[in-house]
């Protein structure tokens, strides 16, 4: 990584959105990982009769559970999007400054 920084290659905003990614593949799975072990705490110790219904619940839980992951990873996705193109904008801005009014230019 330090030699694609060196390099120049990535912007720091690039770099962020990496750590973005990074943070939510963990807790994707970290939430599958609890999730498994719950289920499988489940199949041992309940009875057959309990069994089906509390893994059918279990099921739904998990399954609401990483829709509501999606859906925080979207928006720190668009988040860091907006983020990006207010950088852009930003750097043009100061390169249109830098160089002086278009009247400037010219002459």
């Amino acid at each position: 990584m330090r030699q694609v920084r060196a390099a120049g290659e990535t912007t720091g905003l690039a770099w962020r959105a990496a750590g973005i990614e990074q943070a939510f593949g963990c807790e994707r799975a970290a939430l599958g990982d609890f999730y498994q072990a719950r289920l499988e705490a489940t199949r041992r110790s309940a009875s057959p009769r309990e069994r089906a219904a509390i893994l059918r619940a279990l099921l739904d839980e998990r399954t609401a559970a990483f829709q509501a992951f999606a859906q925080r990873r979207a928006g720190a996705k668009a988040g860091a999007h907006e983020r990006r193109e207010a950088e852009r904008l930003g750097q043009r801005i100061e390169r249109r400054q830098a160089t002086g009014p278009p009247a400037a230019r010219l002459s």
